[in-house]
């Protein structure tokens, strides 16, 4: 038998998953048995962002960004 606390706690590890990168958001939201939309709501909830894009890489972006300008404007 299945409680409401065993399905938060499986909506939570999925939505763990999701944010981990193990699962896409579409598979997330199958599991837990919503479309994407409500997913989103979940991830809220849990305070899990929607973009998994980690620091390091936006700082890279940034640096290639600025180079690419100083290039252009030679």
């Amino acid at each position: 038998m299945t409680t409401e606390s065993d399905h938060e706690n499986y909506i939570l590890l999925t939505a763990k998953l999701f944010e981990s990168g193990t699962l896409t958001m579409s598979e997330a939201a199958k599991k837990c048995g919503c479309t994407v939309y409500e997913f989103l709501d979940i991830l809220k909830k849990y305070n899990i962002s929607v973009i998994n894009y980690p620091a390091s890489d936006l700082e890279s972006d940034v640096k290639n960004a600025r180079e690419s300008i100083r290039n252009f404007k030679k």
